[in-house]
């Protein structure tokens, strides 16, 4: 079995990596895969959200401005 943290090869029955110590449990590569695509997920959605937020603030920031200058002229 490879290493999940440090993709060294270990041999099978081993719980914990000869190189880097990791614990060696055929069930945690797959569901720190998951995990970690599941997180990526949600933080690229917050961070689309965030944009979409800024450039609706920015162009209401930009809206007040070409206001203001259109009433002062």
């Amino acid at each position: 079995m490879d290493c999940p943290k440090c993709k060294s090869p270990n041999p099978d029955g081993k719980q914990y990596c000869g190189d880097c110590g990791a614990p060696l449990n055929a069930i945690s590569g797959p569901i720190k895969d998951l995990l970690e695509s599941s997180v990526r997920g949600e933080v690229r959605a917050a961070l689309q959200n965030y944009v979409k937020d800024q450039r609706i603030a920015e162009f209401d920031i930009t809206e007040r401005v070409v206001n203001r200058l259109m009433n002062w002229v």
